[in-house]
């Protein structure tokens, strides 16, 4: 998604996951802010397992990123479709007629 344009993928190894940094305003207290705010934002991005190696390159006709873990005998794919109504948010549903 063009959100992601020109921000950092960083991969957490230790916690296994990725996540996506941007630059933003931050500020410091030298000047004028307390508490200090951060240079930096982020937003998790997937959880996965001991990752160490990042890559784009091409899956059918759009562009997709690669993710590779240590001692891990496959590589991630993670692809993006422009389509948000295929990533809809879980529906919970809980039947109660079985409890006393």
């Amino acid at each position: 998604p063009s959100k992601y344009d020109g921000a950092y993928i960083h991969a957490e190894y230790v916690f296994g996951y990725l996540d996506v940094i941007w630059p933003s305003r931050g500020c410091s207290v030298k000047d004028g802010c307390d508490p200090p705010e951060p240079a930096w934002e982020n937003e998790r991005f997937h959880d996965i397992e001991r990752p160490v190696n990042i890559r784009f390159g091409p899956y059918k006709d759009k562009l997709a990123m690669y993710v590779s873990g240590f001692r891990a005998d496959y590589i991630w794919r993670v692809t993006y479709d422009g389509n948000d109504s295929s990533n809809r948010a879980p529906k919970a549903v809980m039947d109660v007629s079985s409890l006393q």
